[in-house]
């Protein structure tokens, strides 16, 4: 029996996709094509666009950003893959990639519409931008109904140089910031990145060896850097001692990295998978 077509093309799906903490890529797509044929909510789905794109309040790090800040965050989750994440074998953190943490480990439907989203992205490009904008404009009028300064992180969990996106920057970023006061911001394991001051970047650290001459980019040019300690014993030790010459806070507290300056690690505790991984050195352990 012939499986139905469906409006997003799975048939490349497999050389997309990074491999998992515990899966091949191989496993993970007949994983999601299976996920998706096995119930007519699914298949009614993946014969569907997306309805918004953006997250807001949906996880505690945020929500205390709004709490403490007077600011209001809006995030875009999309599926991480080799078009999006192009730094994250060199720096090791596909493993454990933060999709694989949070409500993603208890509902698996989570990763699955992340998905949709990145392939909706990738295969409809014009339908996504207009569905993005349609999301923002919806996002700043909640921002001004509740007196809130409106900032958006486009990366979730992805890494996408959105710069280099001629429709992207010009249409949304940088008009948005302009006429709006809109703040994007992102983390991004690319220390080359320029994105004309219009998003704030925090570098992400990771001490494999062939990633450190982006390290020592980030450090020359002076990027905020995060960072990944194993646990809560291992941060509290780099806050009393400092890495890489630089005062280490709590990066946790909240997810305005952009209201940090740019001299300071952001300390961050290990989630998901990585908590388990003791053998990545994209986590920091003490010596």
């Amino acid at each position: 029996m012939l499986k139905q077509t469906l409006k997003y093309d799975l048939s490349n799906l497999e050389n997309i996709l990074f491999d998992s903490y515990k899966f091949t890529a191989k496993e993970l797509a007949n994983h999601y094509i299976d996920l998706i044929y096995s119930n007519d909510k699914n298949i009614k789905a993946f014969n569907e666009f997306p309805k918004s794109l953006l997250s807001i309040e949906k996880d505690s790090k945020t929500s205390k950003s709004t709490n403490i800040e007077n600011k209001l965050t809006a995030i875009q989750y999309l599926y991480p893959t080799k078009q999006s994440c192009v730094y994250a074998k060199v720096g090791n953190c596909y493993k454990g990639c933060l999709k694989d943490s949070g409500h993603s480990l208890v509902f698996q439907n989570v990763n699955l519409y992340r998905l949709r989203k990145a392939l909706f992205k990738m295969q409809y490009p014009t339908e996504y931008l207009n569905l993005l904008k349609k999301d923002i404009d919806k996002f700043l009028l909640q921002c001004k109904k509740r007196n809130l300064e409106p900032c958006i992180r486009l990366n979730g969990i992805t890494d996408y140089s959105y710069e280099n996106d001629f429709l992207i920057f010009n249409e949304i970023i940088k008009p948005y910031t302009d006429k709006h006061n809109v703040k994007f911001y992102d983390y991004t394991k690319n220390a080359n990145r320029n994105t004309q001051g219009y998003i704030d970047l925090t570098f992400s650290y990771s001490n494999e060896k062939r990633y450190q001459k982006y390290v020592d980019i980030a450090l020359n040019k002076g990027m905020r850097i995060a960072t990944v300690f194993k646990d809560k014993d291992t941060l509290e030790y780099y806050q009393k001692n400092g890495f890489l010459n630089r005062k280490v806070i709590d990066g946790d507290k909240n997810d305005l990295t952009f209201l940090h300056s740019n001299d300071v690690i952001l300390g961050l505790i290990a989630k998901g998978n990585l908590k388990k991984d003791n053998d990545n050195n994209f986590i920091v352990t003490k010596p």
